[in-house]
């Protein structure tokens, strides 16, 4: 079966990527830190302002005038972690700084192995709050003097499962790489990447770096569609479901409590997800209400044939959603990768939604997957939105 999928990941990219520039501005992220840490660091005038290319930001990332914390900003902007995320912030506490700084110096003069520097970027991990695997192995990548410690994430995690058999990687149920993820088997990873990259006929400048580009793909791109297609996010293809009665969605055992109780799973393992206890309230629509963020909801509502992972802005926030439309760059409501907007139709509110086409009328047997599939949607809705309301 892996070969099916190399075939495809091969028509994806005739040509080795060019990953454009991603991300957010990360002079807006230092900002932030300044704000978080009470610093008054600078963005180095030497370095490029706005979205920065994969070398823009290993260049400023090894450039040793350059503070490690405002290094560290640049990769959080890179990656997308929300400016205002819980987790951005936990990672920036001064208990975090503590063990942050150090690793953070150590990797910029390492002369280690991938292996080790892994080992040791864990281990520091554990003492830096909010920072999880995911955003680590970007740090390794971007710090490193050699850039040949790749990154693992939902995406090139999602790959490897699909592209190498047997496969050492491994994922959590809501589709991430284990946060207990071995160093060696973390080289391994690496090593797979390379492998496939040197196995390409005819060989073009396939190195482990452009493989692993390839495996991270950008968003809209024709690889992370195939991803979601396969692990049955966003762009999953519609299935019939068999018809059942609708099972009552009170109680503990309930579709709605399953997915409660997979949300706080998720969210403890270091998911980028809204509220650690969700709670289920039964008054119809039936809803399982995640937070309240700077006024707006964050929230699953339930339906017999679907689950709406959305975030809810009542009428005295309205006009924040007319702000992130002209900041997004968003026409017809359409935020991309399936997550729509409700806008005028909801009168003096507003609504943005991303779908699970299963709901209250799915078997009991299934409850489990469709509940990591709503959590799954909802990380996605989180990570394209929260950041900018």
């Amino acid at each position: 079966m892996a070969q099916a999928h190399i075939d495809k990941f091969w028509d994806c990219f005739p040509n080795p990527p060019a990953q454009p520039a991603v991300g957010d501005p990360p002079h807006v992220y230092l900002a932030k830190l300044n704000t978080l840490c009470s610093l008054t660091l600078a963005w180095p005038v030497a370095h490029p302002t706005g979205q920065l290319t994969r070398l823009q930001l290993r260049k400023l990332c090894r450039d040793p005038k350059v503070d490690v914390l405002i290094a560290y900003s640049a990769v959080m902007a890179w990656g997308g972690r929300g400016v205002d995320s819980r987790n951005y912030r936990l990672s920036l506490s001064k208990a975090s700084r503590s063990a942050l700084i150090p690793i953070l110096t150590q990797l910029r003069t390492s002369k280690a192995s991938r292996q080790d520097d892994f080992e040791a970027m864990k281990q520091a991990a554990q003492n830096i709050a909010g920072l999880g695997i995911s955003f680590y192995t970007k740090l390794l990548f971007f710090l490193r003097k050699n850039a040949d410690a790749y990154i693992l994430d939902q995406f090139t995690a999602k790959s490897a499962k699909l592209l190498f058999d047997p496969c050492q990687v491994v994922l959590t149920t809501s589709g991430y790489p284990d946060p207990d993820t071995a160093p060696a088997d973390y080289a391994w990873f690496c090593t797979a990447a390379e492998t496939l990259g040197s196995s390409r006929t005819p060989p073009p400048i396939w190195t482990g770096e452009v493989t692993e580009q390839a495996m991270f793909d950008v968003r809209g791109g024709a690889w992370r569609k195939y991803l979601r297609s396969i692990y049955g996010k966003a762009g999953a293809k519609k299935t019939k479901q068999p018809k059942a009665p609708a099972p009552a969605p009170v109680g503990d055992d309930s579709l709605p409590a399953r997915v409660a109780r997979t949300h706080a799973a998720a969210y403890r393992a270091g998911c980028e997800l809204p509220g650690a206890n969700p709670h289920i309230s039964n008054a119809p629509p039936v809803r399982v209400h995640c937070c309240l963020i700077d006024g707006v909801i964050w929230q699953y509502a339930f339906q017999k044939e679907s689950i709406h992972a959305e975030v809810f802005i009542p009428a005295q926030h309205i006009a924040r959603y007319d702000v992130l439309l002209v900041f997004l760059g968003v026409a017809n409501d359409d935020f991309g990768d399936g997550i729509v907007g409700n806008g005028a139709k909801n009168g003096k509110t507003r609504s943005i939604k991303l779908t699970v086409r299963r709901g209250l009328s799915a078997p009991q047997n299934q409850w489990d997957e469709v509940a990591r599939q709503a959590v799954s949607v909802m990380t996605t809705l989180f990570n394209r939105v929260c950041e900018n309301l």
